[in-house]
């Protein structure tokens, strides 16, 4: 629940900047930190590797304030899920066999 506060606060931060790319990238990197902290039983998911990607599609739903909603939706999700995809899950390296007592 802590990281979707968060997310929710960088977010809201981000959509109180002025400016297209700035906007882009706050929220950009708010999403690539809320994905960071996510656990999978034993493994944590890494930064994403396609947060420039979700900066300019971000930046570009920003700028373009004429396009429908449904279509800038749809590229802000579209943006997501390529940096959700990016995300690695890293778990730690198994024990070493050892004898059964």
């Amino acid at each position: 629940m802590q990281e979707m506060n968060r997310l929710a606060a960088q977010a809201a931060a981000a959509l109180q900047v002025m400016n297209a790319p700035g906007a882009g990238a706050q929220l950009a990197l708010a999403v690539a930190a809320y994905y960071a902290g996510q656990n999978f039983g034993a493994g944590v998911a890494t930064y994403p590797a396609a947060v420039a990607a979700g900066t300019a599609t971000f930046s570009q739903v920003f700028a373009d304030m004429n396009s429908p909603i449904p279509a800038r939706a749809q590229q802000m999700a579209g943006a997501c899920q390529i940096m959700a995809v990016s995300t690695i899950v890293t778990f730690p390296s198994p024990l070493p066999p050892g004898p059964i007592m």
